[in-house]
């Protein structure tokens, strides 16, 4: 399955004034700076992980049903489910023919009991999944996540050009070992 983010995080899981204090900036010359660093590394920090961080809504594409269609993590609910039908038109999919499985590590929509999946003409993307996760709001994000982006706003507050110190630079150790055990790691 693709996933595209349909809906974004409407706020980020630290504040500018959590990143000023970290940077130690007390000025306010450099905010939309700052505030663009925070989204760039929250944006790192997910695709790092593999999972969504703040409450968005995403997509997942894929070809075909299938018994059990694996989403994202912190999955939280179904928003819809979209298919194009033999005849090329798109349908929306009565709820009642799918369930969702929240509680596993990796959230998914599978069929219902006594329920079959419709027919698709059979071209690429014709089932769509609209889906909200994310751990929640900022308060609900894990205190080593909302760290490990600290840790990289100041690395990219610090190095705003490119950098490279005897071969490549890599993102501070600190912020992989943080993220380790959020990590979700594709089989």
């Amino acid at each position: 399955m693709q996933f595209k983010t349909k809906t974004a995080p409407a706020t980020e899981p630290v504040t500018l004034a959590e990143a000023k204090a970290h940077l130690r900036v007390d000025h306010s010359d450099e905010d939309d700076q700052i505030e663009a660093l925070i989204q760039s590394a929250r944006e790192w920090v997910e695709d790092h992980i593999e999972r969504p961080i703040i409450t968005q809504t995403i997509t997942g594409a894929t070809d075909r049903f299938s018994r059990r269609m694996e989403l994202k993590p912190n999955l939280q609910s179904i928003t819809a489910i979209r298919y194009i039908d033999t005849d090329g038109a798109e349908q929306t999919l009565d709820a009642s023919v799918y369930a969702l499985d929240d509680y596993a590590l990796i959230g998914a929509v599978y069929l219902a009991p006594n329920q079959e999946w419709p027919s698709t003409r059979g071209e690429p993307f014709d089932v769509q999944v609209d889906f909200v996760a994310g751990y929640g709001e900022a308060a609900d994000v894990p205190a080593k996540i909302k760290q490990a982006i600290l840790l990289l706003i100041g690395h990219l507050y610090a190095n705003r050009e490119a950098t490279t110190i005897s071969g490549v630079e890599e993102m501070p150790l600190s912020v992989d070992s943080l993220l380790s055990s959020a990590r979700v790691v594709p089989v």
